[in-house]
């Protein structure tokens, strides 16, 4: 008995070790592919099941917030989001969930990312 408790001890630490390298491959992904497109985010987070080391999810949630642009500029800018959502989904085999903000929203994305229990920055500028 002993040794199954042991087992599914080292299992379960297994577990969290290879979830957690999960959320740094991504967050280190994430934001190198986000600072290369240019399109305006100031800031943007990892947050819900991916940084949480004890359960798996199929999506990874991603909040964004803009600089300040008009809707014009925005919505061209945001559109560019779809490529890499698709080359993520190849990458890592999960789908991006994006939460927007725009500049004018900052208290709105402050409130949010600080409800969050354990958010990771993945750029910041």
């Amino acid at each position: 008995m002993r040794a199954l408790i042991n087992k599914e001890n080292n299992e379960l630490r297994l577990t969290i070790a290879q979830q957690a390298d999960e959320a740094k491959r991504v967050a280190i992904w994430l934001g190198r592919h986000l600072a290369n497109l240019n399109i305006g985010i100031s800031e943007a987070y990892l947050f819900g099941s991916i940084t949480h080391n004890y359960y798996e999810s199929d999506d990874v949630d991603v909040v964004l917030k803009f600089r300040d642009m008009n809707d014009k500029e925005y919505v061209k800018k945001e559109r560019k989001l779809t490529p890499i959502a698709k080359d993520f989904n190849r990458t890592f085999g999960k789908r991006l969930h994006f939460q927007r903000y725009l500049a004018s929203e900052s208290n709105e994305f402050e409130r949010f990312v600080s409800m969050q229990s354990e958010p990771i920055s993945i750029l910041r500028s």
